[in-house]
């Protein structure tokens, strides 16, 4: 009797343990069908910072381009400051005596003109 009891209980254990070792397989393989998604997983993420990567290195070479050209037109403003501030200088201290030299042309014209009809109606007058 206890050799049947001691074999039932090993088939009892047995049975557990088959259970057990079923279940173990079980999550085995959803483990292992996680892990393949984790894997993809990281690819997709090794590949969008590839690309991110990538994009970053090309905004900065167009960002340091458009500063190389920004420091170049700078540097042009700078040279042509000078210029641009002689050239109104020149400009205001030319435009001044020439407004004022054709005020006073304007002037003599006019003031000619009425002295040639005071003649005008003087020699009329004299002559009738």
């Amino acid at each position: 009797m206890a050799l049947d009891e001691t074999t039932q209980e090993f088939a009892h254990e047995n049975a557990s343990l088959e259970c057990d070792c079923a279940y173990l397989k079980r999550r085995k393989a959803e483990l292992e069908l996680n892990i393949e998604e984790l894997k993809n997983e990281r690819a997709a993420v090794y590949a969008a910072e590839a690309r991110a990567k990538e994009e970053f290195k090309q905004k900065q070479a167009f960002t340091k381009a458009r500063q190389r050209d920004m420091e170049g037109l700078v540097l042009n403003c700078d040279l042509l400051w000078p210029h641009c501030t002689v050239g109104s200088v020149l400009i205001w201290s030319l435009l001044i005596p020439t407004i004022s030299l054709g005020v006073m042309f304007i002037a003599m014209e006019v003031a000619l003109g009425w002295r040639m009809v005071t003649w005008g109606i003087a020699v009329v007058k004299g002559s009738g």
